[in-house]
């Protein structure tokens, strides 16, 4: 089987989807599958066996990048029409064999971001247009009568994609994401725990909280602060280790204005988040959209509960007081302070970490795998 792979940036130092298409071709090249990667940019260290193609994209502004990669990979395609079993979308391409939901519905998107109508075509119109070529890509992929089947990574996708497009729910496969078990475990991650929390000068009982995000205002860090601030009423308050892209400053003002500064320290992005997740002792992401949040299953892979928001279809996998808490609101910090208060016992902390672990086990690279190349093998034999 012959395998064309479409994805911007191929590298696991991004972000969730841009990890998942370096973790899949490894895994498809090593069962025998001819992978070739279309992207504008990647790392191929150690992988060999897997042909790359360069698909040029205008830089800036960035309607015209992310319309010029779609029109280049179209271009590209087109040449090559019946070379390829499979096309294989990560990204806003059409047409696709198969497309995959990596971050949700970008109209879902808007609307929550844009919530008022007058605003949202303001800003689509004049001030942001990669908005609305996003628009117009995901509509073009969601067309009534297209033939490609949707991977979603979570019901929450499913859902959204029946309610903003109408596509057929038969053409969509739910598989959620996998995750490396040897690389995100207790084990692995425990080993630096003591010098991480020294370095930052962290009290042996205070309770430390993980946030990792490269998207800070849409996945709720102000949100956390204020809870965090509300928390920290008691004999040992809560720390908090802020991971990924972002820009401190408006932040650390508001830490200071909050007199949380001592308790929150931004570590920004690193290529080994594992460390921080054996550190920590709980993870908080209070995401105002997420399809599914690849690092909530990898906090449970290392034995950490988890606290996200119901707009995030990883909180598809928490059960309340079990291994971790859904906030129902994602703006609402009163909300998301009463759970903290509920993770202070340290005890049912660690009973909590247990339970994020066993539920994180069957989740593997291996079964994500698996449960995608049965769809690889739909699509060929309804081809044929």
């Amino acid at each position: 089987m012959k395998v064309a792979l479409i994805v911007k940036h191929f590298s696991l130092s991004k972000g969730g989807h841009e990890r998942y298409a370096v973790n899949l071709s490894r895994a498809l090249a090593e069962r025998g599958i001819d992978v070739h990667v279309f992207a504008n940019q990647w790392e191929h260290h150690g992988m060999e066996s897997i042909t790359f193609q360069k698909v040029p994209m205008i830089k800036k502004p960035s309607w015209l990048r992310v319309l010029s990669f779609a029109y280049n990979v179209q271009k590209t395609l087109a040449k090559r029409k019946n070379e390829y079993d499979i096309t294989f979308a990560l990204t806003f391409v059409y047409p696709q064999d198969l497309y995959r939901m990596s971050d949700g519905i970008y109209r879902h998107w808007m609307q929550i971001r844009y919530s008022n109508t007058i605003s949202r075509w303001f800003h689509c119109l004049l001030l942001r247009k990669v908005h609305l070529v996003n628009l117009h890509l995901e509509k073009q992929i969601f067309t009534p009568g297209n033939k490609c089947r949707i991977i979603a990574n979570s019901k929450l996708s499913r859902i959204h994609a029946i309610q903003y497009y109408g596509f057929p729910e038969e053409q969509i496969d739910v598989i959620y994401n996998g995750v490396d078990h040897q690389t995100f475990n207790p084990q692995n991650a425990s080993f630096r725990r003591d010098t991480i929390r020294n370095n930052f000068h962290i009290p042996n009982r205070a309770p430390v909280v993980l946030y990792v995000s490269h998207n800070w205002k849409r996945k709720g860090l102000s949100t956390l602060l204020r809870a965090l601030a509300k928390a920290s009423d008691c004999d040992t308050p809560p720390h908090l280790l802020i991971m990924g892209r972002g820009e401190p400053k408006p932040y650390k003002k508001l830490c200071k204005k909050l007199g949380i500064a001592e308790q929150a320290h931004f570590i920004g992005p690193t290529g080994q988040v594992e460390p921080y997740y054996g550190a920590s002792d709980l993870l908080i992401l209070p995401t105002q959209y997420d399809s599914f949040s690849n690092v909530c299953l990898e906090a449970m892979a290392c034995g950490l509960p988890v606290i996200t928001t119901a707009s995030n279809g990883a909180s598809e996998l928490i059960r309340d007081g079990v291994n971790g808490f859904v906030q129902q609101n994602a703006n609402d910090e009163a909300e998301l302070y009463q759970l903290l208060k509920q993770c202070r016992d340290q005890p049912a902390l660690q009973a909590m970490g247990k339970a994020a672990w066993e539920t994180a086990q069957p989740f593997t690279l291996e079964r994500n795998m698996d449960e995608t190349l049965r769809v690889f093998r739909r699509i060929v034999q309804e081809k044929n």
